[in-house]
């Protein structure tokens, strides 16, 4: 059973076709007075070939109708997942970006939505060079395609990090580090992050008040 479980459903598909054909073939040759199967001699009676062949049709026309509907559903599967795939690419596509930018002139760091979605519920948080430890969670609440927001209560950071949400509530998180940013989506990267940034998920989490409006 486990052998079967990998086996890609094409091959299973063959293999189950295959069957529906040799098996009744089997069966017959097994019922020749000659049969195949001991003597590996075939029938020389015309009557009984003709017998074989309307025999043989009622298997083919079954191990058809299998093929037909193991094919219909492979194919239907197929769809259902290039389906995903698109939505997941479109999701993809259509997220927000949080991005930090530093203006050496005014010496302050700069936070903007490069994506083509409103970011949610934003939490901005960063750590000085000197320092393990996160500094001061500030919200910022939203931002729209193209903005951006000075982060003024941000002073010689080494890292900084947003998380915030998009519009079906799905979890981000960017981290800049170095002067580079990366973003992070994958639900198992997130699992990792939340326990790591708690303190900035309760944060924003808290007191939402979702009911009270």
């Amino acid at each position: 059973m486990k052998y079967l479980r990998s086996l890609s459903p094409y091959y299973i598909l063959i293999i189950f076709s295959v069957s529906i054909i040799i098996i009744p073939l089997l069966l017959y040759f097994s019922q020749f007075p000659n049969n195949l199967l001991s003597r590996l001699a075939f029938s020389d009676d015309p009557e009984r070939w003709a017998h074989f062949s309307d025999f043989l049709n009622v298997w083919v026309s079954i191990a058809n109708l299998v093929l037909l509907g193991m094919l219909t559903f492979l194919i239907h599967r197929y769809e259902v997942k290039k389906e995903e795939e698109r939505d997941e690419d479109e999701k993809r596509k259509n997220r927000p970006i949080l991005v930090f930018t530093f203006n050496r002139h005014s010496g302050l760091w700069s936070i903007k939505n490069a994506g083509v979605q409103v970011a949610l519920n934003i939490v901005v948080d960063f750590k000085n060079p000197d320092g393990n430890n996160w500094v001061n969670a500030h919200k910022i609440y939203s931002l729209i395609p193209g903005e951006a927001k000075e982060l003024d209560h941000v002073h010689r950071a080494n890292t900084l990090c947003a998380i915030y949400e998009d519009i079906f509530e799905n979890n981000i998180v960017s981290i800049g580090k170095n002067h580079e940013t990366k973003v992070y989506t994958n639900q198992q990267d997130l699992l990792v992050l939340k326990d790591k940034l708690k303190h900035l998920f309760n944060y924003r989490d808290e007191d939402r008040g979702w009911m009270d409006i």
